[in-house]
């Protein structure tokens, strides 16, 4: 185990945790409840499935972890970004960063309409 994942562990398991033995608190550890969005489409190619799915276990997991830590990452960076640029009063620079995001929204529409006429086209020559 690495140091960092030993100290979280004693923190919130108390001393001797190390050794297995909980601390009294242990127990008492609430989970936020985890929502997930509906309306995130994940679209791979079928070459990635098939490499995904030919993967072993071990390097699969530390990839995911590795995507899971960068998105992370990404997103805080993009919510500081925002908050800076409040804070500081610059709402051209929040303006801009807006219609960033609003113009990456409807490419996303415009794809995701695309690929519905794709895949009326494939019903319609495969029948």
């Amino acid at each position: 185990m690495g140091k960092d994942v030993k100290k979280v562990r004693a923190t919130l398991l108390g001393p001797g945790s190390l050794s297995g033995a909980k601390g009294p608190e242990a127990g008492l550890i609430e989970l936020p409840k985890t929502s997930v969005r509906n309306d995130i489409d994940i679209n791979l190619s079928e070459t990635v499935i098939n490499f995904i799915d030919s993967m072993e276990p071990d390097h699969l997991v530390r990839t995911m972890v590795e995507f899971g830590s960068k998105a992370l990452i990404l997103s805080h960076r993009v919510g500081s970004l925002y908050h800076r640029e409040v804070k500081e009063g610059n709402w051209e620079e929040v303006e801009e960063l807006q219609e960033k995001v609003d113009k990456f929204a409807e490419e996303r529409a415009a794809w995701k309409k695309k690929k519905e006429g794709w895949e009326e086209e494939k019903k319609r020559l495969g029948t």
